[in-house]
């Protein structure tokens, strides 16, 4: 009988070792947690990833039909509405344009490629913000210049105004002096 009762003891504490381990093992792990959430956060990331980039890209297709349009329409003019010394740039844009709207599945292509040779992402992008900021800097300064430009041509239209009623105040001038018999000419005298 002995044996029996301790053999249901034993029994009884297994399975209270059992259900304490079971509770254990139902309990999720702080670590499963962490790595759960840091899965939900990077499955939403690349899902505004996926909205930004399907938005920029109908942006890109927007501009790119505009720019097909207006290359379109312009067919029949002779040239682009652009000074002769700046034509062979804007046709080099265009043609870069164009070529890159047309490949930007490559574009996407190289971006993989970054991440999947492990490329420091960070750097690109410290890169891309440098070259947009210089960029932005440059422009700030055409704008400057054009300005500048603007202020000379409407300065030398004010000096050439002065220029034209300086001489037609000079050539009346004149005319009235040999009207009346006097002559501009300071060593001769007409008696």
């Amino acid at each position: 009988m002995e044996d029996i009762e301790r053999f249901i003891k034993i029994v009884q504490q297994k399975r209270l070792l059992n259900q304490r381990e079971l509770k254990r093992l139902d309990a999720p792990s702080d670590e499963h947690e962490e790595l759960m959430k840091k899965l939900r956060d990077l499955k939403r990331e690349r899902e505004v990833c996926k909205e930004n980039i399907v938005k920029h890209l109908g942006i890109i297709t927007g501009h790119k039909h505009s720019i097909h349009k207006f290359v379109q329409s312009s067919k029949d003019i002779s040239g682009l509405p652009v000074p002769h010394n700046y034509a062979q740039d804007m046709r080099i844009m265009f043609t870069d344009a164009i070529e890159f709207m047309n490949n930007i599945g490559d574009t996407y292509k190289a971006f993989t490629n970054v991440k999947e040779n492990n490329m420091d992402i960070l750097q690109l992008t410290h890169n891309v913000g440098t070259c947009v900021q210089t960029v932005g800097n440059e422009l700030y300064q055409i704008k400057h210049n054009i300005a500048q430009l603007e202020t000379l041509k409407e300065n030398i239209a004010v000096l050439q105004q002065c220029i034209i009623n300086t001489s037609d105040s000079i050539d009346d001038e004149s005319l009235t002096l040999t009207i009346s018999g006097e002559s501009t000419d300071s060593g001769t005298t007409i008696k």
